[in-house]
């Protein structure tokens, strides 16, 4: 089988007035996804570092791993589409330093360690090799929206989002099982050790601000005391030698509580049915990759009754709302 041209698999929806509309936008994501003409990022992003480009290399090679292990062929991502945004020139407040911009065909990272770089890389690399699919909107003024990433899903009419919160749980599950595949690397060698020795200053029982244990952080730094920027320093940048501690930790701790207690539940469910609890995440996973959500929705569905998907789906992302809702299940 050829490897992919694009990350979009298909398009849904249709304008009557253009009955090669389809054609004509997969066309267009197999132009960009080739040529990556972004003049909007001329002024922001950086070329990359050797390292970078190697890390990009061992990130590609990981995640089609990923893809075999689910019956996928390889899909490659060339370094061209991963853009590193300098980080003062970053677009948004956050500490995520990281996008897959479906349309564009291409992944910006803030500029981090390498370490971290390639964890943030493999996260959305997940997501880029997820089933993709956009849509023509349904109404009198239709439009070209996101339709799905994995089991994410824009309503037809583009105005609702649905299941981000289990997709974004799925990502981030399959970087913490296949991100120490790349460890060994000594690309990585620099940030472990010094993210090692920090580490040693931190009580063992010690717990991270807004839960979970220390077994979540993979890299460490430290923030001179007065210092307000909190971003680890980009590998241009010598580490602080003195300061208060700051970490970097696996993402979307929430939203992966959720998942793995609708996946607990489920399993505990099924008695004999289903011999690991491991198998109702790949049934999960396979959905995300392969776009087939038929058998994910069924799951659920046969385990808690039928309708339990839509009405789970229909709390649009609402984190609270989502985690009583899992557990009265």
């Amino acid at each position: 089988m050829a490897m992919k041209e694009r990350s979009v698999d298909r398009v849904v929806g249709n304008l009557p007035n253009n009955p090669n509309i389809k054609d004509q936008i997969l066309k267009r994501q197999r132009d960009v996804f080739e040529k990556q003409g972004l003049p909007a990022l001329k002024d922001l992003e950086r070329a990359k570092f050797q390292e970078e480009i190697h890390i990009i290399g061992l990130v590609n090679k990981i995640t089609n791993d990923l893809l075999a292990d689910y019956g996928l062929p390889p899909f490659d991502i060339p370094v061209q589409n991963v853009h590193v945004i300098l980080q003062d020139k970053w677009m948004e407040d956050n500490m995520r330093g990281g996008n897959y911009l479906q349309f564009h065909e291409a992944i910006l990272l803030k500029e981090v360690p390498y370490i971290v770089f390639a964890r943030m890389l493999m996260h959305d690399m997940i997501h880029m090799k997820f089933h993709n699919a956009v849509q023509i909107t349904t109404g009198q003024n239709p439009r070209l929206t996101t339709y799905r990433n994995g089991i994410y899903v824009v309503t037809r009419d583009g105005k609702t989002r649905q299941l981000d919160t289990l997709n974004e749980a799925l990502v981030e599950e399959l970087t913490i099982r296949y991100f120490p595949r790349l460890l060994e690397d000594p690309v990585f060698t620099a940030d472990i050790r010094h993210t090692e020795k920090i580490m040693e200053r931190v009580p063992r029982d010690a717990t991270l601000s807004g839960g979970g244990p220390l077994s979540e952080v993979y890299y460490a730094y430290l923030v001179p005391e007065k210092e307000p920027q909190t971003d680890p320093p980009p590998p241009s940048v010598a580490p602080s030698v003195g300061g208060r501690i700051n970490v970097v930790r696996s993402q979307r701790f929430v939203e992966r509580g959720i998942l793995n207690k609708l996946i607990g539940k489920i399993f505990k469910s099924r008695g004999s049915a289903i011999t690991e609890q491991e198998d109702v995440f790949r049934v999960f996973a396979r959905a995300a990759l392969t776009g087939k959500i038929l058998p994910f929705g069924r799951l659920i569905d046969d385990t808690f009754g039928k309708g339990t998907v839509r009405k789970f789906a229909e709390l649009q992302n609402d984190n609270k709302k989502e985690e009583d809702f899992v557990n009265n299940l």
